[in-house]
């Protein structure tokens, strides 16, 4: 509509300039009829020209309305009965321009370069705690490790104080030698065996032969044990008074060797005899 008013109004703009030139123009009076005659005819045509082209504008006005009324009346259908036709105009969006989106790409750029040091800030702070960790359990190892060998010290220390070391009492020993016939000869030279308190001179005996496998043997117990034999050399085997005696301290036992005890530093001879009455005197 517009378009076409703006086109209406330059021909008539158009004509008016035309017509002005032309009354200014001197023409003779014979000629002022023709003229004048032309001038009607003109004038007409344009009449005719603006009626035909208002017709032509009304024409399509009532297009146009009558267009724009059933668009309307298909949208009200589609909307609830009551409410009322609005007519709404998207604005179409504006495309952004270079700078905006120069401006958009630093400010990205630049949030991503914070968000990455941050990153990197936070990762440098994780490492420094857990070698800040590390050291402290270190420290910690090394502390309770010095605390444990302290107290173990100090510990052996209190022992030491507290107990005085004992002095390992001498030995209680007794020296006993065996010696058989002129075929047997020494059976055992002179040795030391510890005692115990409450040995009898038969306890040292075996147990010396125990260890040197020596074979003895022995009839009875106790008080009343007595020695048969040693290193297989028995009593009898040189006559009716063959047999074995024994000397504690160099003196003849006169009761069983099971019966007497022994003292520490004592000396014992086992002696096999081919008469008691001999060696008894």
């Amino acid at each position: 509509m517009r378009m076409y008013k703006v086109i209406i109004i330059a021909i008539l703009s158009v004509i008016l300039i035309l017509s002005g030139c032309e009354k200014d123009e001197v023409v003779p009076i014979a000629e002022e009829k023709t003229t004048n005659v032309e001038q009607t005819t003109s004038e007409a045509q344009v009449e005719q020209k603006e009626e035909t082209t208002t017709i032509e504008v009304q024409a399509e006005q009532s297009k146009q309305e009558q267009q724009e009324s059933t668009e309307s009346t298909s949208t009200t259908n589609d909307s609830s009965d009551d409410s009322d036709t609005v007519v709404t105009t998207k604005e179409e969006p504006k495309e952004p321009t270079k700078e905006s989106t120069a401006q958009k790409s630093t400010t990205e750029s630049s949030t991503n370069q914070t968000i990455t040091t941050e990153k990197e800030e936070t990762v440098t702070n994780k490492t420094s705690i857990t070698t800040q960790k590390t050291q402290t359990i270190a420290e910690k190892k090394i502390t309770t490790n010095e605390q444990s060998s302290n107290q173990t010290e100090t510990e052996k220390e209190k022992e030491q104080t507290a107990t005085p070391p004992k002095k390992e009492a001498p030995k209680q020993t007794v020296t006993i030698s065996i010696v058989g016939d002129q075929q047997k000869g020494t059976i055992l030279s002179s040795t030391k065996v510890e005692m115990e308190e409450g040995n009898t001179v038969l306890d040292i005996t075996t147990k010396i032969l125990k260890q040197k496998g020596i074979p003895i043997s022995v009839t009875g117990g106790g008080s009343g044990a007595y020695v048969e034999g040693i290193a297989n050399l028995f009593e009898f085997d040189h006559g009716p008074l063959s047999g074995w005696t024994v000397k504690r301290n160099g003196a003849k036992l006169d009761r069983s060797s099971g019966a007497v005890q022994v003292k520490s530093g004592d000396s014992i001879q086992w002696i096999y005899t081919s008469d008691y009455e001999e060696d008894g005197k």
